[in-house]
């Protein structure tokens, strides 16, 4: 927020989220949270919420792995639909609200949250055999990014469409080769919506040439 910024430095680039958003045409915004602090999340959703102002915008909330248990995040989701209905409205999908590894936390299962928002794997996503096995324990989907691999991107995307769940691709500003792949494979699947390459975040609904060609050869 501009209140925040106690000594602008004036060289000319925005210093704050609103001068961001007004000079990159920003249309996705991730937010990272403490998922220790519940009070303190809900401001931070609400104030960014603030700063974004009216428009299309639309948010994605990361905890990286910090929630202490689900529990800790439908009461989250819950308070911020009383609070700021619109912000709650914003949000695409939440990222790996509890700890990556899944087998080791089974009590873990999502599909109460999935109910209000879709949630997905990221630290979780080491390999097919994890994707499955976050499927079962109700995340929505899963969230592929080109510097992990690109050939698992791939292979999860075309899994992730055969299986008709949700998918987002974040190229994490990487760039050359690793950008085209994203932008590409962004491009390949159903129903996307994107941000100048920024962030994208597609809803797997039906199967691309592309999902139908890779789940054809590898999964059938």
């Amino acid at each position: 927020m501009p209140e925040d910024v106690q000594k602008p430095v004036g060289d000319g680039l925005p210093e704050t989220l609103p001068e961001w958003i007004r000079a990159d045409g920003i249309t996705h915004i991730k937010i990272k949270l403490n998922g220790d602090d519940k009070s303190w999340d809900l401001e931070r959703v609400i104030r960014v919420h603030q700063a974004a102002g009216a428009g299309g915008f639309v948010y994605s909330l990361d905890f990286n792995e910090k929630c202490p248990n689900v529990q800790y995040l439908i009461d989250f989701l819950h308070e911020l639909k009383s609070r700021s209905p619109e912000a709650y409205g914003r949000i695409q999908y939440i990222e790996q609200p509890t700890a990556r590894d899944l087998k080791a936390n089974p009590q873990n299962v999502v599909h109460e949250a999935a109910k209000l928002i879709p949630v997905v794997i990221d630290e979780s996503l080491t390999g097919i055999d994890a994707f499955l096995l976050a499927l079962d324990m109700g995340y929505s989907g899963a969230a592929l990014k080109a510097c992990k691999g690109q050939s698992q991107s791939l292979l999860i995307a075309a899994l992730a469409q055969k299986k008709k769940v949700f998918l987002c691709i974040q190229d994490l500003t990487c760039p050359g080769a690793s950008l085209v792949h994203s932008v590409d494979a962004c491009g390949a699947c159903s129903h996307r919506q994107s941000d100048r390459g920024e962030r994208a975040a597609i809803r797997s609904r039906g199967e691309s040439r592309l999902g139908k060609e890779i789940s054809r050869n590898l999964y059938h």
